[in-house]
């Protein structure tokens, strides 16, 4: 009995320390689920707050629970204005970033196209640093004479002229040096000048140097002169490409433009000059546009070299390719030409020289018309292509309901040349019912002012000098 009790009493203690800790664990509520009502205590829980400019990562913040994230430095990007960061790309609504943040987010840097408003020749100036923003001119503007130098970048956004006109500009080259794809110049005057030698410049043009594929000039016009003296003996052999607006077409388009020129380009040793009213080389699209002016293009070849001169009113050189064809359209050009080359010449009223070797490399001129004399020659008795048209073309190039002036005067070698003589009197090409009816003018896109025709956007053609 006395061995029992101790026993019973050890037991006894144990199961009301059991007992104790039971409802010591209970009270403290360890080992029970919490009320679904009931509201962790997140205080110290951080969630990853993500910044992306343009898919790559900008910035990130862990950020406690319902705390604030710190607004990072604002991203930049040339020609875009930042305009916040939203939940996802393109996203229009813009995320408050002080909102309390709850949980893990990626944010999205948003932007919108900058325009450049432009007043002042100073204000012009940011075009030379900046080829992707928007410009928008607001005026005239009177450049003074100074010297520009075309962007050394291409240009990628978008200038709007707004009618007004830049003038007493002096290029060292052009305007525009390269247009990119998707890029456009729009309602824009230029009144300007050149002066360089053959060695200096490979490019000359009245606004744009080089047009690439997917560009476009609409509603543009060029004034301006351009001469170019002779290095002798310089450089390699290669092409001097001059355009009273374009030097360079490589599958851009061109709409509703006009150029007024006095070109005087002569050139030595191995720089072949390719010189066209409107356009210099050509390889896209031009619709409703003309030319009028003089073309003096020449090119001296001391040392007797197999160089040629290509000379046209409106284009100079056409070079439709197996990748690509040409098309001119409603197009004109009254511009006098005077061209010499060393052993091969080609010049004509509207094309100089036209390329299409086969029938995947078409040329195509509808609805065209040319008023101006042609003269060629060669230095070395060779060959020469001259015409109240064309000077030279290929069997592919089609013409479909085109014209040239039977009162130009077209010369080869000083003589009177035997073909390429224009086939309808100049007056008949000028008058409205020829225009309208049978070269099918648009009469909403043309008008005829002092006995010329002009765009719809003008109010009077560019018209040549008297000589």
């Amino acid at each position: 009995m006395k061995k029992l009790f101790p026993r019973a009493l050890g037991a006894l203690l144990l199961l009301f320390a059991a007992c104790l800790f039971a409802a010591v664990f209970a009270a403290c509520g360890g080992g029970n689920a919490p009320d679904e009502d009931e509201e962790q205590d997140l205080t110290y829980v951080k969630y990853r707050v993500a910044f992306f400019v343009d898919g790559d990562l900008y910035d990130e913040q862990y950020v406690y629970y319902r705390r604030t994230v710190t607004p990072p430095a604002e991203p930049s990007k040339p020609g875009y204005t930042f305009t916040g960061w939203s939940t996802w790309t393109g996203n229009p609504q813009m995320f408050d970033l002080s909102t309390p943040i709850t949980s893990e987010i990626s944010l999205f840097a948003q932007w919108e196209e900058k325009t450049v408003q432009v007043r002042t020749a100073k204000d012009l100036l940011q075009l030379q640093e900046d080829c992707v923003s928007d410009y928008e001119l607001l005026n005239d503007i009177d450049f003074g004479g100074q010297l520009w130098e075309a962007p050394s970048s291409g240009f990628e956004g978008t200038f709007s002229g707004n009618g007004h006109t830049i003038r007493n500009i002096r290029f060292g080259s052009s305007f525009i040096g390269s247009m990119k794809q998707g890029s456009m110049i729009k309602d824009l005057s230029v009144e300007y000048t050149v002066a360089a030698t053959d060695d200096e410049v490979s490019a000359v043009a009245g606004l744009v140097g080089n047009m690439e594929s997917g560009c476009s000039l609409r509603n543009c016009s060029a004034e301006g002169t351009v001469t170019i003296t002779p290095v002798e003996g310089n450089g390699g052999y290669g092409s001097l490409l001059i355009g009273g607006l374009v030097a360079y077409n490589h599958r851009g388009t061109i709409d509703y433009c006009a150029a007024k020129v006095s070109i005087d380009v002569h050139t030595d040793l191995n720089k072949r000059p390719v010189v066209g009213g409107l356009v210099g080389e050509h390889l896209g699209t031009i619709s409703n546009s003309y030319a009028v002016g003089t073309i003096r293009a020449a090119t001296t070849n001391t040392l007797g070299n197999y160089v040629e001169t290509w000379a046209g009113g409106l284009i100079g050189w056409d070079k439709s390719s197996l990748s690509s064809s040409s098309t001119i359209t409603n197009c004109y050009a009254d511009v006098d030409i005077v061209a010499e080359g060393g052993e091969e010449c080609d010049a004509g009223g509207f094309i100089g020289r036209g390329w299409a070797a086969s029938s995947a490399e078409r040329a195509t001129y509808i609805n065209c018309f040319s008023l101006g004399n042609v003269s060629a020659s060669t230095r070395f008795s060779g060959s020469i292509g001259v015409g109240a048209f064309c000077g030279s073309i290929g069997s592919y190039l089609q013409r479909q309901n085109c014209y040239a002036s039977s009162d130009a005067v077209i010369l080869r070698d000083g003589e009177p040349s035997q073909y390429g003589q224009g086939d309808t009197p100049r007056a008949t090409l000028l008058s409205e019912s020829f225009l309208y009816e049978t070269l099918l003018f648009d009469e909403y896109i043309w008008k005829t002012v002092n006995g010329m025709p002009c765009l719809f956007w003008q109010n009077a053609p560019l018209q040549k000098d008297a000589t």
